[in-house]
């Protein structure tokens, strides 16, 4: 019995490591591994070779329509084009895809180390509901997750200057990542019910009360700069604590990034947050309740969508561009029957930014 449950260990840690992401490793190859038994090893060969060639052609469409928040047929085709590739069940054990991710997140990385903000704000969309936002004072990081070597990293945390995390999920935050703000010495706000089983990690880790538009203030980079904060009182479905962040920096430019918000009641407070603060950017999850009444209540000028095509996500839940887009529009073929709205939209994927001016929306 005993030899029987140590082979049997040693076969599932043997499978485990077999089919282990590679994302974050080098000279990715494009394997024949044998993901589905109802696919031949010819049939996972072809869909390995479908992706790459799928993907490098939505890439050169991504480069030739850049994020803006006007429409673009273009850019539109390569989001929906990702939507496909992405929606292939074993999709993220594809190694062009892996590579994808990888390529796209170690250039955003890079680039928010060299980039400069003289005026408004630039915005990284990274993985999932991850997002930095640069102005010329500050660097502002919301639910960083790791989906990179330690180096990149360590690289991006040493880029920004605090950490914001929504909720407890997983794939909204990681202990790394919180660590190594903290040995930094940046703060990182979280909302109560998080590290309550970590008393160290609790004590350093700012707890901002929960309360509808009460802005509180948070020294940054050594106490020079100050940020307005408010923590809006959001909940993802019933019971879950989900910190609605809004930031206004020391140029005025004020973002919210709404977290898992998923919940009817909380409308009582998001229906008049446009009344109390001037929104420049907000960044909502992109399946969030009704977003047309939340963009309505929020007023930004511009709406960045997130949480897109997260590959730790059921097939049927791992929310599409496509859906995201026919949100905007209204459309009777969404379940929800959303109404659409009239603010600008932009949608990125993995590694994208934005350069937000006020100038350019009065």
């Amino acid at each position: 019995m005993y030899v029987r449950l140590k082979f049997s260990l040693l076969l599932i840690c043997l499978l485990l490591v077999q089919f282990m992401p590679l994302i974050g490793q080098e000279n990715v190859q494009l394997r024949d591994i044998h993901f589905d038994p109802n696919l031949t090893e010819e049939q996972n060969r072809f869909l390995n070779r479908q992706a790459h060639v799928l993907l490098e052609y939505s890439s050169g469409l991504l480069e030739k329509y850049p994020p803006l928040s006007k429409a673009q047929e273009g850019r539109e085709s390569a989001l929906f084009l990702l939507d496909a590739i992405l929606h292939e069940p074993h999709a993220m054990k594809r190694p062009p895809v892996q590579r994808f991710l990888k390529d796209r997140l170690t250039n955003a990385i890079n680039e928010i180390a060299y980039t400069k903000v003289e005026k408004g704000a630039k915005i990284w969309k990274l993985y999932n509901h991850s997002f930095v936002v640069r102005t010329s004072s500050v660097t502002i990081a919301f639910d960083l997750i790791r989906t990179q070597s330690e180096e990149n990293m360590r690289k991006l945390v040493s880029q920004c200057d605090i950490l914001l995390i929504s909720h407890e999920h997983g794939d909204h935050w990681e202990m790394e990542i919180v660590r190594a703000f903290l040995e930094q010495g940046k703060p990182v706000l979280a909302p109560p019910s998080l590290f309550r089983d970590d008393d160290a990690i609790y004590k350093q880790v700012t707890h901002l009360e929960r309360r509808s538009h009460w802005a509180e203030k948070i020294a940054v980079k050594g106490d020079k700069v100050d940020l307005e904060v408010v923590t809006y009182p959001g909940h993802q479905w019933g019971n879950i604590e989900n910190n609605v962040s809004l930031i206004k920096t020391q140029e005025g430019i004020v973002v919210v990034h709404t977290g898992d918000q998923w919940n009817m009641n909380d409308f009582e407070w998001i229906d008049v947050v446009g009344e109390y603060f001037e929104v420049d950017v907000l960044l909502p999850n992109s399946w969030t309740a009704d977003i047309a009444r939340m963009a309505n209540g929020v007023d930004p000028k511009v709406i960045i969508s997130g949480h897109e095509n997260e590959m730790g996500h059921a097939l049927h839940q791992r929310e599409p561009f496509w859906k995201t887009y026919l949100r905007k529009q209204g459309s009777v073929l969404l379940p929800e029957k959303d109404k659409g709205y009239d603010y600008p939209l932009v949608m990125m994927t993995w590694g994208e930014a934005f350069h937000y001016s006020k100038q350019d929306f009065h």
